[in-house]
């Protein structure tokens, strides 16, 4: 856009304020109507020019224009979804706001885009945005005072008089930036000024960002804004506006069809981890056969480098844990709360896993502050009505798969047993599998398939070896009608080991599934236009699933015993495969010790 002219556009302010609080027939009426006007325009030029430039994580060494990388999101008030373009108008109306988002959502940009529409615009009003923690002791801890600096940074000609008179009458926009940023021993001083102002000067717009916090409860005439995760188009623009390796951006853009935003929308919708997400794709190029090292970034960011990027501010720690430290207990805390699927839990809750979570890893350090850490300094815990949550509750999985990767614990084969009857709802296994394969492997996997497929070679037919994973309706003679869910205990188990052990291993076992095709093809079981036979890289469950649905019983049993067959001889095939893997290694590192 063309240069502003800055004094052009707080002239209607100068003259409501210079003429409301002075004599015009004053001597001096002149000298302080130009002296304010020369302060508020340098104090906008100022501060527009330093909100127009952003740095983020994929622009750490120069600045861009935050207006030609910013996609409004939506927000929502009750069960109003709002849209973040025309926010401006809304919060006038409203004049007590709250925007409350997660970490990355933002927040504060949403803010520094506010202040320069303000600008840009014909609202009449100086917009003043106050990063709430720098509002420090040199300014006695003092709002108003810190704003009378802001504006005044150029000279003595604006005062506390012409401050108090434009909020009374409705001229200055505040905006106050990361409320959840100061710490707690401060937070009732700031509340108790923020409650003044708004109280002593109703004309006035107030906005407070946040983090999501119970205490809003309590700002009575405060409307809370709850930033929207983006959408796939929001995500898609964003990613088109980003200045960065245009062959990296376009692949990464390729990828987010539907299926692909569905599976990682909590990451995708976020701003901050979409960042982080297209910075794991850079670096490993294909994003879900690595999905664990986005993760522990993604957490990395949240633990430092989110804050690290805010000038003059380092979030404050409270447990002083060193982050390897930090993402042991928390991982134990994972564990803790996933071996008895705890996805919510009060504040007491939580303090007491964590109490458990230390003494599982062995550090020294105070459970409370762990926690106030968890929420407050790090927010991967946020307050979702009475009780907290995980911010992503996929980071519960990741730090479970983290904490058994470090081979500590006693018991694999108990513990996996009882994690694998999840393995349809959630990914703690496969997550495992992606971070240390070979201890899930030698613990729990090779263990767990020569214990199962020695029964299956004790079993004398079909219907026995079908009934170790699931129930069978009725079998009559030749005739078997599958009731394909698991009954006993040992059939969920023996099920999910399955379903696993199909999923992780689909390329090996992709050759046994081209035989079961083969032989359904030859035999004509299933016809064609009832089920893509053509597509052999389609999993063998496909097949099953169909098998399910269909009526007629004369091939069912046929085609159910040649798919499940298909699987058996899977299950055999790969644990040849897995124990000649180690048998060779094994020989290979005795032949070196030899050596």
């Amino acid at each position: 856009m063309e240069e502003l002219n800055y004094l052009k556009l707080v002239s209607p302010v100068v003259a409501y304020i210079v003429n409301g609080l002075y004599d015009t027939t004053d001597k001096k009426f002149k000298k302080i109507q130009v002296d304010l006007g020369f302060s508020f325009s340098e104090y906008l030029k100022n501060y527009h020019n330093k909100y127009s430039l952003i740095k983020t994580l994929l622009y750490r060494d120069k600045p861009v224009l935050l207006n030609k990388h910013y996609v409004a999101a939506n927000l929502k008030l009750d069960d109003e979804n709002i849209s973040g373009i025309s926010i401006i108008r809304r919060f006038t109306l409203s004049k007590r706001n709250i925007v409350s988002g997660t970490a990355g959502s933002g927040k504060s940009i949403l803010l520094k885009k506010i202040f320069l529409d303000l600008v840009e615009g014909d609202y009449y009003v100086i917009p003043v945005l106050v990063e709430l923690r720098l509002v420090n002791q040199e300014y006695d801890n003092n709002l108003l005072k810190y704003i009378e600096y802001q504006i005044n940074f150029k000279g003595n000609s604006f005062n506390s008089d012409q401050l108090e008179y434009g909020l009374q009458k409705g001229k200055f926009f505040l905006l106050f930036d990361g409320y959840d940023e100061i710490d707690r021993d401060t937070q009732p001083n700031i509340q108790s000024q923020i409650f003044r102002i708004s109280e002593k000067f109703p004309e006035t717009t107030i906005v407070v960002s946040s983090r999501p916090d119970e205490q809003f409860k309590s700002w009575t005439e405060f409307y809370e804004y709850r930033v929207q995760p983006l959408n796939q188009s929001q995500t898609i623009e964003l990613l088109k506006m980003v200045d960065y390796d245009q062959e990296v951006r376009r692949s990464f853009i390729d990828r987010i069809d539907n299926a692909f935003f569905k599976k990682h929308r909590d990451f995708l919708s976020n701003p901050l981890l979409l960042t982080m997400m297209l910075l794991t794709y850079e670096q490993m190029a294909e994003i879900p056969s690595k999905i664990y090292i986005f993760y522990e970034q993604a957490f990395d960011t949240l633990f430092h480098k989110h804050d690290a990027y805010k000038a003059q501010y380092k979030r404050k720690s409270y447990s002083k844990l060193a982050i390897d430290d930090f993402k042991k207990v928390f991982s134990a805390f994972c564990l803790a709360t996933y071996v008895e699927r705890k996805m919510s839990f009060t504040e007491s809750e939580a303090i007491e896993y964590l109490s458990r979570a230390k003494k599982l890893v062995n550090i020294e350090a105070n459970q409370i502050e762990i926690f106030n850490d968890l929420v407050q300094s790090v927010c991967i815990l946020q307050l979702d009505g009475h009780k907290y949550i995980f911010s992503h509750r996929s980071f519960q999985e990741y730090f479970t798969s983290y904490y058994l990767s470090k081979g500590t614990a006693s018991n694999y084969l108990k513990i996996l047993n009882k994690f694998s009857i999840h393995a349809f709802v959630d990914d703690v296994i496969p997550l495992l599998f992606e971070i240390n394969r070979e201890l899930l492997e030698q613990k729990w996997i090779l263990p767990k398939l020569i214990e199962l497929n020695k029964r299956i070679k004790d079993c004398h037919n079909f219907v026995e070896k079908y009934n170790l994973f699931y129930s069978n309706a009725y079998t009559s003679k030749s005739l078997f009608v599958p009731a394909p869910v698991p009954d006993s205990l040992e059939q969920v188990l023996n099920s999910s080991f399955l379903y696993l052990t199909l999923s992780l291993y689909r390329d090996q076992v992709r050759e046994k599934e081209r035989l079961g095709y083969a032989h359904i093809k030859a035999t004509k079981l299933l016809e064609p236009v009832e089920l893509d036979l053509h597509n052999e890289n389609a999993p063998m469950e496909i097949i099953i699933s169909e098998i399910i649905l269909r009526k007629d019983i004369d091939n069912l049993s046929t085609i159910f015993k040649t798919a499940y067959s298909s699987c058996f001889l899977r299950l055999n095939s790969l644990e040849k495969t897995l124990s000649d893997k180690y048998k060779l290694r094994n020989d290979s590192l005795t032949q070196l010790l030899d050596f």
